[in-house]
């Protein structure tokens, strides 16, 4: 990364970190569901006005994480922390990417491999030891902190119906929601709140606006601008920081004892979350611990509208459900736009992104742009009826095939990661014009940064398990069929699945790697299936 993004990267880490002491603070003095209140009114208050409140599946969304995250995650961590120092608090808390490993398995039937096993038991063996140390008292509050991290796993699990709606909205709605839920809590739990009111100290109350404001709406809105920037797997070890500054400021600032309990426990633990989180984001999934539900993803970039006249009305009861990615193969930019603009040539596709990052809006998404061509998907042949087409620039294999630039890239995530949250696009049904039309077409080719748009949480960029016995042909071609990929041509079709998922050949020969690989990505699409 740039300078400028790993200092940024670190001042989040440091924003985090020091959540810990403002909270320890402020419920050594407030009742922490009173001051859970107070947070969320706070937050609620400089942000609702700004964002209408979401609807339909989101709005389901943002109520369940009230509850999820507002209340079970942060009411029951300042609950905690009234009873735990803030160093061991930093550290329980990492515990939710466990968690999140432990949900996939148990929920989607994921597979794990030996590194996030050991991940797994040196993350919660570091617990139990921390969980011994004389200073803790009661067991208590280390349960009270684990679930308070699985909560932030399912979140993680739900924040899924609020793609679409900006991370501030999701922040501001869902603390809004919460407050009913923490103050009656706090009514039926805590007593002496008026007493605790008057008597707080100002040191209590600067503790409320920095989580409410520096730990929540800045650093989750810097740490979003970095993920929208950066690949998941060169963010998320960054998320490791945070909880070793707690850790050092709660024995700094705070005075708390430096017990070797809490020093071995918190590197055993933090050793095991490392080990699950560099896994998962290798993985290009979404690392749990790395970042909260409040950052979900960002609205669709600026466009500029460039008209094409060559669309129709959708069939009757087809809406967009999936997502065709194109290079234009033609020498120019402004070549290929005058052709998706000519009535005369009939094809169009719904967005053209330029080498510099411009974003053209050439066809409304509610008609039917003319890009696909003669192709198949899933036995469905009307692609055209049922897509969004996105043209990117590129010379192609006929004119000069080159890598996309990286402002284009940016912005291609930008859209496409747009695009499949309004759409609730399955991660299986974005693809390649290779993919749908394998005898005719090689488009967006081996050069396309697949990982990278897995990465943003678009399309699919699975690992082959080469512990499992290797497939063979005629299961490899099943399991192509079965991804999507018409086998009239089975030849074009292991070549269009190689140049999009192994680029470095593409043969058309299903050897080993391309039968794993063939079989991971079946598994991978029928598990993201299974989570929608």
């Amino acid at each position: 990364m740039p300078l400028t993004d790993t200092l940024l990267a670190l001042l989040v880490q440091v924003l985090w970190g020091l959540n810990f002491v403002a909270a320890k603070v402020a419920v050594d003095s407030l009742p922490p569901l009173l001051f859970t209140t107070f947070r969320f009114v706070l937050a609620a208050a400089l942000v609702i006005p700004f964002f209408p409140i979401p609807k339909g599946r989101a709005l389901l969304g943002v109520l369940a994480l009230s509850v999820t995250f507002g209340t079970m995650h942060f009411g029951v961590q300042f609950m905690a922390l009234r009873h735990v120092d803030a160093a061991s608090a930093a550290v329980l808390l990492q515990t939710g990417p466990p968690f999140s490993t432990l949900l996939g398995v148990l929920i989607f039937k994921e597979s794990v491999g030996w590194r996030r096993i050991l991940g797994l038991a040196l993350a919660f063996s570091g617990v139990v030891v921390i969980a011994g140390e004389p200073g803790l008292g009661a067991i208590g509050p280390v349960l009270m902190l684990l679930t308070a991290a699985f909560a932030w796993a399912v979140s993680n699990v739900i924040v899924k119906m609020t793609q679409g709606v900006p991370p501030l909205a999701v922040t501001g709605w869902l603390c809004l929601f919460a407050i009913p839920q923490v103050a009656g809590l706090s009514w039926l739990l805590e007593d002496g709140q008026w007493a605790a009111v008057r008597a707080a100290p100002a040191q209590a109350w600067a503790g409320v606006v920095y989580t409410a404001v520096f730990a929540s709406l800045v650093a989750h809105s810097l740490w979003y601008l970095l993920i929208r920037r950066h690949p998941i797997s060169v963010i998320a070890p960054w998320g490791l920081v945070a909880p070793v500054i707690g850790l050092s400021a709660g024995i700094l600032i705070l005075g708390e004892a430096a017990t070797w309990q809490k020093l071995v426990g918190g590197a055993i633990t933090l050793t095991g979350v490392a080990i699950v989180q560099i896994r998962m984001a290798r993985r290009g999934r979404a690392v749990v611990g790395a970042a909260s539900p409040e950052a979900t993803r960002d609205p669709c970039p600026t466009l500029t509208d460039a008209p094409s006249p060559n669309h129709d009305a959708r069939p009757d009861g087809l809406t967009p459900d999936m997502l065709v990615l194109h290079y234009t193969g033609m020498p120019t930019g402004a070549a290929a736009l005058d052709r998706l603009r000519d009535p005369t040539a009939k094809v169009s596709a719904h967005y053209l992104v330029e080498e510099d990052g411009r974003i053209l809006r050439l066809v409304p998404e509610d008609r039917r742009a003319w890009h696909a061509g003669v192709s198949s998907w899933r036995g469905r042949d009307d692609v055209n009826g049922r897509s969004i087409g996105v043209e990117i620039v590129n010379p192609g294999h006929e004119f000069g095939y080159r890598p996309f630039p990286d402002a284009q890239m940016a912005a291609v995530v930008a859209l496409c990661r747009d695009i499949v949250d309004r759409h609730s696009i399955a991660p299986g049904n974005v693809v390649a014009h290779a993919d749908i039309a394998s005898t005719r077409k090689e488009d967006p080719g081996e050069l396309f940064d697949w990982p990278r748009l897995a990465d943003a949480g678009v399309g699919l960029w699975p690992q082959a398990d080469t512990r499992a016995p290797t497939p063979s042909n005629a299961e490899a071609l099943a399991a192509l069929g079965a991804i999507g990929y018409d086998l009239g041509d089975s030849h074009a079709a292991v070549v269009a699945f190689q140049r999009r998922y192994r680029p470095a050949r593409f043969d058309g020969i299903v050897d080993e790697e391309t039968a794993r690989l063939a079989v991971a990505v079946l598994r991978a699409t029928r598990t993201a299936d299974m989570a929608r």
